[in-house]
């Protein structure tokens, strides 16, 4: 008797109600006979392994919603901005609350010229370094991305580090804290 033919009988033999164990006797003999047609028997030797499947997708991958404005010269890529005229970002310098008063704006992508910037609102920015994977960051009172949220100013989530060097960006509500 094979192991599986031992374990459904100490099974049916662990069953109380009699109708389960008619149903377990039925399936016991079904098992009984596709072992003896040589259908069902013992497991083999595993077999050769299948082909490869397709690629996944890029680890972080993250659509971006990007957006180009008007600049200056010193606004550049992985720089966090605000608004400052019509279609017009500037880089921020610190987080006071007369610099940044509704918050961070967003976060510069790339330069398609020296005066316009590509804005990016959420998406993965890469270019920075010294980031803590998965912990928050905040904008500093130099306007920088940190791990710290500051003591003053004007305190921001901007986004999440999801390696040491990109910046996962999901801007949060600013709250002034002087």
């Amino acid at each position: 008797m094979t192991k599986t033919l031992k374990r459904f009988d100490l099974l049916i033999r662990e069953v109380q109600d009699p109708h389960a164990q008619e149903n377990f006797w039925r399936l016991r003999r079904l098992i009984e006979d596709l072992e003896s047609t040589g259908i069902v028997g013992d497991t083999g030797p595993q077999g050769p392994q299948g082909a490869p499947g397709p690629p996944g997708p890029a680890a972080t991958t993250v659509p971006k919603l990007v957006v180009t404005f008007d600049t200056d010269v010193a606004t550049l890529a992985t720089h966090l901005v605000r608004v400052t005229g019509t279609n017009t970002v500037q880089k921020i310098t610190d987080n006071s609350s007369s610099t940044i008063p509704n918050g961070v704006f967003g976060v510069g992508l790339s330069k398609p010229s020296a005066l316009q910037i590509d804005v990016t609102f959420t998406g993965i920015v890469g270019g920075f370094a010294g980031f803590t994977v998965g912990s928050p960051l905040f904008i500093s009172t130099a306007g920088i991305p940190t791990h710290t949220p500051p003591a003053t100013g004007m305190v921001q989530q901007i986004g999440f580090a999801v390696s040491t060097s990109e910046l996962f960006v999901q801007l949060m509500q600013p709250m002034r804290r002087s």
